[in-house]
Parts: structure tokens; sequence; C-alpha cells
């Protein structure tokens, strides 16, 4: 069937709409014959609707006169009849060319240049420099493609900041691939480690310096931890000599957070009234003219609104002229109770607000709630390896 259909499609098909009082008749004699019909639709008592190939209309139409029936061409389908309309449009298939040609040939050219390593500043002297040695928008690929090398040699000369640098060129895109040159961080003389925060150590590693402390000792915090100075004994004369060096090293430690969270048991929450007081003023300039007002006005909690709509604006702010509407809808509030599991779904999104900030993604250790009035007080501590070692330049 599926075959058929594609065959009426390359071939032509036309979709007929048939009346007559003898459409049984019409369609046996057709069928009969060894035409092909398709979705043979039935839409009144005398009216039926058929799909044809565009080859056998003459014989349909001799089948009509035999059947008394009336044949019209409701619609032309398949290749044949859009190919005489695709050619009748000679001016769409000029511009379609005309547009195919135009893009081919801007495609040749490079438009956008896309800097990756750089920014800023940094940026824009490297934008400046590619310009200058003909990377800029607008110029032609080719060119490009040939002296890519060239320019990425030049370029290098004139930024001192980067160490490395690659041009990719991809249709109308230039990409400029910029490795930052990282300086090294100046040398330090003598420093100590001590520690950030409080803790037990756990594991500890000395790079340079004199170890002040051993693993599972408990440290708080500016403790020190690794010592920069050195005592060694001088072979020649037996006296001990003082050495200053920049101390390293890994210090682990377990520390511990806690983090309190605090939930009321009762809480008030709004509800506003459908009732409202609204009123409509006119201002013009500094003065406030009243035009109209509805309801009545509650003196004490409600909610209020305002809404303008100018219409004069002036040179002066002062003297333009817009309506105002004003709204006061009274406020309800209610009481009410929470519950447990309200109170603990909002101390776990607490806290892992909190956790969020201190990067902590282990699981609470303890919890201690404590009940103080009408709130409740949340204790959770948490407990993490992390390492302690902090850098100290200057010694008192």
């Amino acid at each position: 069937m599926n075959l058929e259909r594609l065959v009426s499609f390359f071939s032509g098909y036309l979709q007929l709409l048939v009346r007559g009082a003898h459409l049984e008749k019409f369609l046996n004699l057709l069928t009969s014959s060894g035409l092909y019909l398709w979705d043979v639709k039935r839409l009144g008592v005398e009216v039926m609707q058929i799909k044809v190939r565009a080859h056998a209309f003459l014989r349909i139409r001799r089948v009509a006169r035999q059947t008394h029936t009336t044949v019209k061409i409701y619609q032309k389908k398949g290749w044949p009849f859009i190919r005489r309309k695709l050619v009748r449009r000679k001016i769409f298939w000029i511009g379609a060319i005309s547009l195919i040609v135009f893009l081919v040939y801007l495609s040749s050219f490079v438009f956008i240049i896309k800097v990756n390593g750089f920014e800023d500043g940094e940026r824009q002297q490297l934008l400046i420099n590619l310009s200058r040695l003909g990377l800029k928008p607008g110029a032609p690929r080719r060119q490009l493609m040939q002296r890519k090398s060239l320019i990425e040699r030049e370029v290098m000369i004139h930024t001192p900041g980067a160490v490395w640098l690659g041009i990719t060129i991809r249709g109308i895109v230039a990409e400029v691939q910029v490795v930052k040159r990282k300086n090294a961080p100046k040398a330090v003389d003598s420093c100590d480690i001590v520690a950030a925060k409080d803790g037990v150590i756990t594991k500890m590693v000395v790079i340079r310096g004199v170890p002040a402390v051993k693993e599972g000792d408990i440290v708080a915090r500016g403790d020190l931890l690794i010592s920069g100075v050195e005592w060694l004994t001088n072979p020649e004369t037996g006296e001990l000599e003082k050495r200053e060096v920049a101390a390293s090293g890994i210090v682990t430690a377990k520390v511990w957070y806690d983090l309190e969270t605090v939930e009321p048991k009762i809480v008030w929450y709004p509800e506003v009234n459908q009732d409202f007081f609204r009123e409509y003023r006119l201002r013009w300039g500094h003065k406030l003219l009243p035009l109209i007002s509805f309801g009545r006005r509650p003196l004490h909690n409600y909610y209020w609104s305002r809404w303008r709509r100018p219409l004069y604006q002036g040179r002066n702010p002062f003297d333009s002229v817009e309506i105002i509407k004003d709204t006061w809808q009274k406020v309800i509030w209610h009481r009410k109770v929470r519950s447990r599991q309200e109170i603990e779904r909002s101390v776990k999104n607490n806290l892992g607000e909190k956790l969020k900030k201190l990067d902590i993604t282990v699981a609470p250790s303890t919890q201690v709630s404590t009940q103080e009035g009408n709130c409740i007080r949340y204790m959770t501590t948490y407990e993490k390896m992390e390492d302690i070692a902090k850098v100290l330049f200057s010694r008192n």
C-alpha cells in the first residue's frame, strides 16, 4: 500500500469530488477496469471524494458519462504538479540561488573573533594586536589560514602575559585560545605554620621545619604546629646556631562545626481581607487633589499599595501630572501552632543553606534540641576532616 502511494506521488494524483445518484455503480466500473483508488470518502448522499492517479482521469470521465455522474478536480498533488509550480516561479529561484551564492561568499570571511583565556584589558589589547596583524572582522578566511602560524608567532612576541596562543578558524568564527602566564610566588625567607581552627590532629606531614605537635594532640586556633626555627650544631665550634626557614607541611585534623537553629512553635501569619478602601487622586506638581474614593479605610493592620498613571511629563519632575490610586486592605492575623514535622523541615532547610556555605557534605554526628519558652533550639554538630595548616609570616 505504501509503495502504491509512493508511486502515485511521483506520477501525480488527483483528489476528485464525484456527484450523482449512481455512485456505487461508478465505483464498481472503476475498480473492475483495474484503476487504483484510495481514500474513498462519502461526504453526503450523492457526494463522494476519491483519489486517483492523474493519467487515469480520461478513463474516469468516460465512466462518469456512462453513470450520469459529475466529476470535478478538487486538488492536484504529487511531484509533477509541484515541479510545474516551481518552474513557473522564476523570480523565486533567481532570488534563492542569489541568496545561496551570497551566503557562500560571506562564509569565506571571518566575522567573529572569540578570545578564551584573557579578560578585560588584556583581552582588548590582544584584539588590537590581532587586528594589526590582519585577524579582524571581515578578513578573508583563506588568507588567514595561510598566515595563521605567522600571526601566532607575532602575537606571542607582543603579548608577554601569554605562555601559549593558538588560533582555530571554524566557518566565520576565529577562536583564539590563550594560556595565561602565571608568575611564581615571591620567595619567603621564614615563616611558621599555625592552626587555623580548633581540632584533633589525625595526620601530620612535615616538609620543612620542626614539628611542634604530634598526631592525636588537641590544638586550638593559633597554636604553633610547625616551627620555622631550626637549631643546628656547628661541627667546628660545637655551638648551637639558629636558622630560620619557611616552614611547610600538611596537617590534617578532625574539626567540629556547631550550628545553632532556633525555631518558634507558634507563628502568626497575615490574611488580607477582600474588603478594601480605594482612593483616586490627581497630583499636579506638589498638590494632591482628591477625585473619588470607595469603601471604608482601616485604621490599624492594613496593607497599602499604590498605582500611578502619568498624564503629562514636564521637564521638571515636580511639574508632571499623574493619577494616583491608593488601596488599603485590612489584614487579619491568625495564630498557628506548628507541628513537629514543620519545625524539623524548617530546621533542615536552614541547615542546608549553612552547610552549603561551609562546604560540609557529611551527616551530623549529634543533634540536641531544647525548649525555651515558645521556641525550640537545635544544636547540630558536624565532624569533618580538614587541613588546618595556616602560614604565619611574622613572629613576636
